[in-house]
């Protein structure tokens, strides 16, 4: 029989166990629920970002529907827009948007004048905190929008591909908002006005793995800024680049497709290309490259396409060059495909015809 001390003694200690188990199932309780209201808040954020760029014309892929290679910095699509995660009946509960991130936004020009809403823009990216790429195609957009755009600095993928030609008024001038994005790894901006001082922004240019700034006013010194390392696709037609601009590739052992067309590059400036060991595509179309330039194009034994169309090798260069990349396609003359060794001759080559 226990004495009267010890029952005290017991009660009190289960009433102090009582007490504190209370106040941490309340704690736990309270930790949950404002989890829980967090959760909801960030869902309903999303979902109302979502439906407002999709009300002007943006288009969304999502977690589940693409993959990215962390080699080459490609999209990849990989399930139909019907295979969502989770069980039908907890979506139609809960709806979609616990279940799925969008991280991929295309924008259109027939949707959001960025220029006119920017505020409203702004605060519409902020509640997308796992986007990771952002696509521009023809939109209104101004410096102003691009400079009050949160930091962003989840995104990976960059495309602005402007209305603007050659010869008219670039919209964007400036650049300086790249600097938001130090984890960008794939970054499109052809026909736009970005140019050698705005290489500087890009804070992280040796983590690129696709680069394209064709029709720009990028150069040499851009080149020499960026301090590329991991590039993997490296387009370049119609810029500023020259053969001291290649010094500043050769060492760009990852680099598989370079777009050198239109520049004023010359035959010297391709010694520079002939130790990239991973090099599969080569396009010179429309630049002075001649038969004195083939004897570093041969060296370049991964090639697997070559682009001569529009430049000055002569039909004996084109063979030689076959009888040193027997596995390379050489593409000629317009209008013709890419012609391998047993299909070339000047005939099938096009070489006597025109284009």
């Amino acid at each position: 029989m226990l004495k009267p001390n010890a029952t005290s003694e017991g009660r009190s200690w289960l009433r102090r166990r009582l007490r504190f188990s209370l106040k941490t199932f309340l704690a736990v309780f309270t930790a949950c629920a404002l989890l829980m209201g967090f959760t909801v808040s960030k869902v309903r954020r999303q979902e109302r970002a979502v439906a407002f760029f999709e009300k002007n014309g943006g288009q969304f892929a999502y977690d589940y529907q693409v993959s990215s290679s962390s080699v080459t910095g490609e999209f990849i699509y990989t399930n139909p827009v019907n295979s969502m995660p989770g069980p039908d009946w907890l979506r139609d509960w809960m709806g979609d948007h616990y279940f799925i991130s969008p991280i991929r936004l295309s924008i259109h020009r027939v949707g959001i004048h960025l220029g006119k809403v920017s505020s409203q823009v702004v605060e519409r990216f902020a509640d997308l905190p796992s986007l990771q790429s952002l696509y521009f195609r023809q939109s209104d957009l101004t410096d102003e929008s691009l400079s009050s755009m949160p930091s962003l600095g989840q995104l990976q993928y960059l495309t602005i591909e402007s209305s603007i030609r050659p010869g008219e008024n670039k919209v964007v001038q400036d650049y300086s908002f790249l600097n938001r994005l130090p984890n960008l790894r794939v970054l499109s901006l052809p026909f736009s006005a970005f140019d050698d001082d705005d290489a500087s922004y890009l804070v992280n240019g040796g983590a690129l793995l696709r680069l394209t700034l064709g029709d720009t006013a990028i150069g040499d010194e851009g080149l020499r800024v960026l301090k590329l390392q991991d590039v993997v696709l490296l387009k370049l037609p119609r810029t500023k680049v020259t053969d001291e601009g290649l010094s500043y590739l050769d060492s760009l052992s990852e680099l598989q497709h370079l777009d050198l067309n239109g520049t004023t590059i010359t035959d010297d400036g391709l010694a520079h290309l002939s130790s990239l060991p991973k090099l599969r595509y080569l396009s010179l179309v429309d630049t002075a490259i001649s038969d004195a330039g083939v004897k570093h194009l041969r060296e370049i034994k991964g090639l697997t396409r070559l682009n001569l169309i529009s430049t000055k090798i002569s039909e004996t260069g084109i063979s030689t060059l076959y009888d040193s990349l027997p596995n390379c396609r050489i593409r000629v003359v317009w209008g013709r495909g890419w012609v391998r060794k047993e299909e070339s001759g000047s005939q099938k080559l096009g070489l006597n015809s025109s284009p």
